[in-house]
């Protein structure tokens, strides 16, 4: 059978999400494959730029089901069904067509950016061909980056103490690969690693990798910048796969030397702008005509 259409999947990742539980794209994707009865040809079939076909559906489905405000994101990576979702399902529909979640979302459209989406794009009917391009990049990046951090929560903290360190020398830290090492252990006193960006070590950068449930506090930084002040540093980078609260960021640029926060968002960012842990699939060539070849008046 072909793949479902679009107002299928709509419908289908809807009803998936009626059990109130939340779900991720990649969970989800499996379920409805298997919902829908896709064989395995088609679960892998691949568009021109190599991202799977279905997958690809199912996040842009995921997209226009929060625009509409049907789904919401309680946080990073997931999302779940909303009261209006509730209605709608209440309602039995028999499909669920990109038409009719705009026409949901003209009445209850969430605000731009909330749950931590991206504000909704304009119709693809009123979009250039390169506008729809960018609309998709930015989805892919977003459903890249949430895969990332959850790939980065799951590994073991070594891992984490390790990737932290590959980052800050692919960004271009530290005079040789040798110059960085992993450094955490019992007794370390707050520092998981360090990098020399000089032959004779005169300048270090210190890290501290720490993988958390919720905001770092004000604390984790003071313990942070005791243990660099006990190895006289001036630089310290701290990288969390959460956020920092308020109070954090205000001692960390109150402190008599740098402090750099990184938060899980700006981690996998960074990531992949420098491509620690992604693989470029496939890449687009744009060409446009070269007015400057052709004659002219």
């Amino acid at each position: 059978m072909p793949i479902p259409t679009k107002s299928a999947i709509n419908l289908a990742l809807l009803e998936l999400t009626a059990d109130g539980e939340a779900h991720s794209t990649k969970e989800a994707t499996a379920a409805l494959a298997e919902r829908l009865g896709l064989t395995d040809s088609e679960r892998h079939e691949l568009l021109p730029s190599g991202e799977p076909r279905f997958r690809t559906s199912v996040s842009w489905s995921r997209y226009g089901l929060i625009q509409a405000g049907l789904l919401r994101a309680p946080r990073r990576g997931a999302f779940e069904i909303t009261p209006r979702g509730r209605q709608i399902l209440a309602e039995r529909p028999t499909d669920l067509p990109d038409s009719a979640l705009k026409r949901i979302a003209a009445g209850s459209l969430p605000p731009a950016g909330e749950d931590g989406e991206s504000p909704s794009p304009r119709d693809a009917d009123d979009q250039s061909p390169v506008e729809r391009m960018a609309s998709a990049d930015a989805l892919l990046r977003a459903e890249l980056a949430s895969e990332l951090l959850d790939a980065v929560k799951q590994a073991p903290p070594e891992f984490f103490e390790r990737l932290v360190v590959d980052l800050l020398q692919r960004m271009g830290y530290g005079w040789v690969e040798e110059a960085g090492r992993v450094i955490g252990k019992t007794g370390d006193g707050g520092i998981d690693g360090e990098i020399e960006e000089d032959p004779l070590g005169l300048d270090v950068v210190y890290l501290q990798a720490k993988r958390w449930s919720g905001p770092v506090p004000r604390p984790e930084l003071q313990k942070f910048h005791g243990a660099l002040a006990g190895r006289k540093a001036r630089k310290g980078v701290f990288i969390t796969t959460s956020s920092f609260t308020q109070a954090a960021r205000e001692f960390a640029e109150s402190v008599d030397f740098r402090i750099v926060l990184m938060d899980g968002e700006q981690l996998v960012r960074t990531m992949i702008a420098h491509d620690v842990g992604v693989a470029t699939r496939h890449t687009w060539v744009l060409k446009e005509l070269d007015k400057d070849y052709f004659p002219h008046d």
